[in-house]
């Protein structure tokens, strides 16, 4: 990967790869949650 010249714009690059993979795993548990509500 390029080093980029600016340290914010890295640093918010950092942040959106850091907030999807987490908005992923709340996604992956609420349809677990959802699936096993479904089944009782």
């Amino acid at each position: 990967m390029k080093q980029s010249k600016k340290d914010g714009s890295n640093l918010k690059g950092t942040l959106v790869s850091v907030f999807a993979l987490g908005l992923l795993i709340v996604a992956s548990w609420l349809a677990m949650f959802a699936l096993y509500w479904s089944r009782q």
